[in-house]
């Protein structure tokens, strides 16, 4: 079946997006007003994307010195807090991010990419797009966590003990949960790695 796509990328389009986000950030208390409303302008510098099934314009991606179990514990799915069953101390980032709060363009929550591993997954893509972090998974899942319930999300910008990604799937009793995934392991049909096609951050405002 063909997905309808709709393009979108004017800021005036964005920016109920951006004021959904901003929202769900501050009811969770992941972030204040004044750390999130220098990010507006930002909508400024988006391209057009296609808006489809599992493709979204951005993620705000808020960034502080909570831990990624606390924030997991921020998100709720059919009445159950978010668990991590990995140590988040041990994860580190293979891709490049901004520092401080950024937005995370053209994301994609893995739909595109079901039934394939990590690793070949990343070959694809190459420098067309970029793999998703535990974090910017994480915001994902903060923002939509309904996502979860159609399929678990690889995070293959982030690492785990060298040969593992990240992932987000749900507990036996349905609440969501971050774990990890052999990067070279065949991928089961329902999980698909989750990616953007660039960042951008407070410093690309400057002249």
């Amino acid at each position: 079946m063909r997905v309808s796509t709709k393009v979108i990328g004017m800021a005036g389009d964005l920016t109920g997006i951006f004021n959904d986000q901003v929202a769900r950030l501050l009811a969770a208390g992941l972030a204040s007003n004044d750390e999130l409303a220098p990010l507006l302008p930002l909508l400024e510098l988006i391209d057009q994307v296609e808006m489809s099934e599992g493709r979204i314009p951005f993620l705000i991606v808020a960034q502080n010195t909570m831990t990624l179990a606390e924030r997991m514990a921020k998100i709720e799915l059919d009445g159950r807090r978010g668990v991590s069953n990995i140590n988040g101390g041990q994860v580190v980032n293979f891709e490049d991010t901004p520092q401080g709060n950024y937005l995370a363009l053209d994301v994609e929550d893995g739909t595109a990419e079901l039934g394939v591993q990590p690793s070949t997954s990343e070959t694809g893509w190459r420098t067309r797009r970029l793999g998703a972090t535990a974090l910017e998974g994480i915001m994902l899942a903060t923002y939509a966590p309904g996502v979860l319930l159609g399929h678990g999300i690889m995070l293959p910008g982030s690492s785990l003990c060298a040969d593992y990604v990240p992932a987000l799937d749900r507990t036996d009793e349905g609440g969501p949960k971050l774990t990890a995934w052999w990067r070279h392991n065949t991928c089961p049909p329902n999980y698909g790695s989750m990616s953007c096609g660039r960042r951008l951050g407070l410093n690309d405002l400057k002249p």
